[in-house]
């Protein structure tokens, strides 16, 4: 052993840690670097679905809601026959527009709906006749309204364009969703990428700067490990130290710069999350009336 040359030994030690921790510095730089370019196409893809969110809502807003609601209430048959078999007497309020949706599932529920149902209610009010003896002889008023022709054409045009704006939001509401569980998770894998630049650090120091330090050796001696301050001090202002504390403060800097692009990248990551509101991924924020629409 004592005729070992320990120069060849710590540079060819070195070199192949520098190697080795190069080509994954150099993976781990591409894949920050893809990071970036993949916040971007998010960032870009929230802009295209909030423009896309405003536009449905300016599409919902223009619906007849509330036509829909009084004209299907006004010439419904169905409602005729419950009214007729006295199916809301005796009921409060708001039972009556219980009764009423339960009659008629596809009404949206619009302020409309009580308004147009009190109207059918008092028209088709039973009449009484007195026939003497204080007595009187009830008999159904049989009123029954006849739809224009082509108005159950228009309203079921009107419910698939309504229902169509509807489906539409669920799968924007289905693409918000998706985009936020992706922001999410890019998120946490950058946490892997700065605890690698952590270790290739410590790694650099401890395997490629240590040894390092200790050539030139004279030939046919021990390298020896010395932690004393005055060891410390003679290598760091030494001729030999100088370099490799700018080796250090290069490559170390390096590391630095892309722990900071990281960090940056989080924050961005964490306003890109915010903003993703709430009212995107909620249907009745499109319009108020899709949450009881049955389709």
């Amino acid at each position: 052993m004592d005729s070992m040359d320990w120069n060849s030994f710590f540079s060819a030690f070195s070199q192949s840690a520098a190697a080795i921790i190069g080509i994954i510095a150099a993976f781990l730089i591409s894949k920050i670097l893809g990071e970036n370019e993949k916040l971007e196409n998010q960032t870009d893809a929230i802009d295209r679905l909030v423009i896309k969110y405003n536009h449905l809502k300016s599409k919902a807003a223009i619906r007849s809601f509330e036509w829909y609601d009084r004209r299907q209430i006004e010439y419904s048959s169905k409602l005729t026959k419950a009214i007729e078999e006295e199916a809301f007497e005796g009921l409060t309020k708001e039972q009556r527009l219980e009764k009423l949706y339960e009659i008629m599932p596809i009404l949206y529920r619009t302020l409309a709906c009580e308004e147009e149902l009190d109207k059918r209610l008092k028209a088709m009010e039973p009449i009484y006749f007195p026939i003497g003896n204080g007595k009187s002889l009830k008999q159904a008023s049989y009123h029954m309204a006849l739809a224009p022709n082509g108005l159950w054409d228009n309203l079921s045009e009107e419910r698939e364009l309504i229902d169509q704006i509807e489906i539409e939001s669920h799968t924007l509401i289905n693409k918000f969703k998706k985009l936020e569980s992706g922001l999410h998770a890019t998120r946490k894998n950058l946490i892997p990428l700065k605890n690698a630049i952590y270790l290739q650090s410590i790694a650099f120091l401890l395997t490629v700067v240590y040894p390092l330090h200790f050539m030139p050796m004279v030939s046919n001696t021990q390298p020896q490990v010395g932690l004393s301050a005055t060891v410390i001090a003679t290598t760091l202002f030494s001729f030999k130290g100088v370099f490799l504390l700018l080796l250090c403060v290069v490559v170390l800097g390096i590391f630095g710069y892309f722990l900071q692009v990281i960090a940056k990248l989080q924050r961005a990551y964490d306003q890109a999350e915010n903003c993703l509101l709430p009212e995107y991924m909620d249907v009745t924020k499109y319009s108020e009336y899709f949450r009881n629409n049955p389709t």
